[in-house]
């Protein structure tokens, strides 16, 4: 179903338009079988009973969406005009895209730029309200929501960096990771731009009962 949600949307992308996709959740590694790669980056996915693997460890080949998978859907369903912009907040999830010079995205020439959590080898820490990554990224958003110019994904890129840098936590490290094809990340548009004042999750403050205050959805 993952995959038909990605056609879904994909095939309502005209040329010069913006796919986004954006997953936030476990992410693995998987030894892939053709060779081309020694192990495939993978999204952990569930089943329609919520299971993501079993005792033998073998039900996540099925369950699992390799990067070459996501890749797949994506080119298969947009046209090669329209731009992609991918952010994944999961471990091992670096070249979760597959930009290789051999790729569909290459012999497309399709613009596209992935933003993700850490390298392959290594993971992304969680904090019980999100992801460093995307608290990071949220927090960027927010600096850069008062701007009037457009915003470029590298200038996105550049400050989510600073931000994680400043909320690290002692014991670990995630280098967030950026790749492309076809484009350089400061000439491809950061379309998450809100049309309101923004404040990010991480900056939002409980108050009572009222939840989350000052965030506003959009």
């Amino acid at each position: 179903r993952s995959v038909e949600a990605i056609h879904e949307v994909g095939a309502k992308c005209k040329p010069n338009d913006t796919f986004i996709f954006y997953y936030t959740g476990h992410g693995d590694q998987l030894p892939d079988p053709s060779g081309q790669e020694r192990m495939d980056q993978c999204l952990c996915l569930v089943d329609a009973n919520g299971n993501t693997d079993d005792p033998t460890m073998t039900y996540r080949q099925q369950v699992w969406m390799r990067d070459d998978v996501l890749a797949k859907a994506i080119t298969d369903s947009t046209d090669a005009r329209v731009k992609v912009i991918v952010v994944v907040d999961a471990c091992h999830s670096g070249t979760i895209c597959d930009f290789t010079e051999d790729s569909a995205w290459a012999q497309r020439r399709q613009r596209a730029v992935s933003i993700s959590g850490c390298e392959d080898g290594e993971t992304s820490a969680g904090t019980g309200k999100g992801g460093m990554f995307t608290r990071a990224l949220t927090k960027a958003v927010q600096d850069l929501a008062s701007s009037s110019s457009t915003l470029k994904t590298s200038s996105i890129y550049n400050l989510t960096r600073q931000h994680y840098a400043q909320d690290k936590r002692p014991g670990h490290t995630q280098n967030i990771a950026i790749h492309g094809c076809a484009v350089r990340p400061n000439e491809m548009c950061w379309p998450l731009h809100p049309k309101k004042a923004y404040v990010a999750p991480a900056n939002a403050k409980w108050r009572g009962r009222g939840g989350l205050m000052g965030l506003h959805l959009h």
